[in-house]
């Protein structure tokens, strides 16, 4: 790698972007919100950080990390904020905070070596070490014949698997990754529905969000939630671009003859098409969430700004979307003026089980609500359709309170947003809401 090339890597990660769990894109309490803008020309923003898998500093080019072993294309690394060991896909960029399946790690290489280790050599010609040696490769035996008999029915229990997008150098340069996905011998059922409340202001013309959710749902499901950014510059002759960006996403998943099985690769190819139309014959801006329920009973899910996934089990979260943000609302998003792509959104892989329920919308509905709250209302049961709208309803009610305690007024407070000081109130906007019952 020459030197140029280093320093060109270090001026485009010398400031990276930021996860942020909340949206900044549309009108607050009545008031215009900024459109999209680089970080470079709003030095006075802020980063914030958020609770997330390990990363790897991209700006910290000149500090890799050490390696602590390597199977296959996974390799073991230590988290630089928790120093805990973590799973790194050199290929992928995939990582997990437990041992990949598949993998062949040993005790040696998951442990960090001490500074001066001390050991003794044992006699291998004993009859202890024999005995030993002999116990040891029949427990190796059973335990293989158990991982195996595990493996060959779809009952294996796997952590979700992050990748970080373009707050990532591994990440960013390697895009979302590609899978071979094997149909399951116990395909799911499931059940979708799904809402869009226009902000109260735009009912006239349906507001600016929009969603893709097909009539058939089982056993292979692809979905979409697309916000448009209010404060983005817009041309009245042209469709807004979230809308287009929907329907071009629509085509491309109806005309792909090929399959109905998506990795985040094929999804990511899908809403770059799309997208490269919308530039072309639409105006606006907006976010991005785009998901897959392949045949192999796994969620995929790429998320390019401040929509959220939310996968909840057994009445709690299980695990959810990170939001990409260049700074406090500014989230990525897509549009003819914006550097973003989707290549660059954060991405999300679950193995799906019966029960599950999956929670999909814009930050009209987590602005608004928490998290606790969405899943009390999943808890109360009722069709999918009936849940999207008691969620989407409930997150209007509280949008119209200034006194209402929200995830959106803490950050707003934290950031000094005119008219959230106190950390309080709701957050006016269009609300867009898929369920999907596992």
């Amino acid at each position: 790698m020459t030197a140029a090339f280093l320093l060109l890597l270090i001026t485009l990660y010398s400031a990276p972007p930021s996860s942020y769990s909340f949206s900044p894109h549309a009108l607050q309490r009545g008031l215009q919100q900024r459109p999209f803008r680089s970080p470079a020309n709003d030095p006075g923003s802020s980063r914030c950080h958020s609770e997330c898998p390990p990363v790897r500093s991209p700006w910290r080019l000149y500090a890799q990390p050490k390696s602590l072993g390597k199977s296959g294309d996974w390799e073991i690394f230590i988290d630089e904020n928790s120093k805990q060991k973590y799973y790194f896909n050199m290929k992928t960029g995939e990582s997990m905070w437990t041992p990949p399946p598949g993998t062949n790690f040993d005790s040696k290489q998951q442990a960090p070596k001490a500074d001066s280790p001390s050991f003794a050599l044992p006699n291998l010609f004993s009859n202890d070490a024999k005995k030993k040696a002999t116990t040891t490769t029949a427990a190796s035996t059973t335990v293989t014949k158990q991982q195996a008999t595990a493996a060959s029915v779809d009952t294996v229990v796997e952590k979700p698997v992050y990748t970080d997008g373009a707050s990532n150098i591994m990440s960013s340069l390697l895009g979302p990754p590609s899978s071979k996905i094997v149909p399951s011998p116990s395909p799911l059922s499931l059940e979708a529905g799904s809402v869009v409340l226009p902000h109260p202001e735009k009912l006239s013309w349906g507001g600016e969000d929009a969603l893709y959710l097909p009539s058939t749902s089982s056993p292979c499901l692809t979905f979409g939630v697309f916000d448009g950014v209010s404060g983005a510059e817009k041309d009245a002759s042209m469709v807004l671009y979230s809308r287009m960006l929907s329907t071009e996403f629509a085509k491309n998943v109806v005309n792909d003859i090929k399959t109905s099985d998506y990795d985040l690769k094929r999804l990511s190819d899908l809403l770059t098409e799309a997208a490269e139309v919308a530039d072309a014959k639409a105006t606006g801006a907006t976010t991005a969430l785009v998901g897959s329920i392949s045949s192999d009973n796994r969620l995929r899910v790429l998320s390019l700004g401040d929509c959220s996934c939310l996968i909840i089990r057994d009445d709690k979260k299980y695990a959810q979307t990170r939001d990409i943000s260049h700074f406090f609302d500014c989230p990525f998003q897509l549009g003819d003026i914006s550097p973003d792509r989707p290549k660059d959104g954060t991405t999300l892989t679950v193995k799906l089980v019966p029960g599950d329920v999956i929670v999909s919308g814009s930050d009209g509905v987590f602005d608004n609500l928490s998290v606790q709250s969405i899943c009390e209302i999943i808890k109360k049961g009722g069709t999918a359709n009936g849940q999207a709208k008691e969620i989407a309803d409930e997150a209007r009610k509280v949008s119209l309170i200034e006194t209402a305690e929200t995830p959106y007024a803490v950050e707003a407070g934290k950031n000094k947003v005119e008219g959230y000081e106190d950390g309080l109130g709701g957050k006016i906007d269009d609300i867009c809401c898929i369920v999907v019952k596992v």
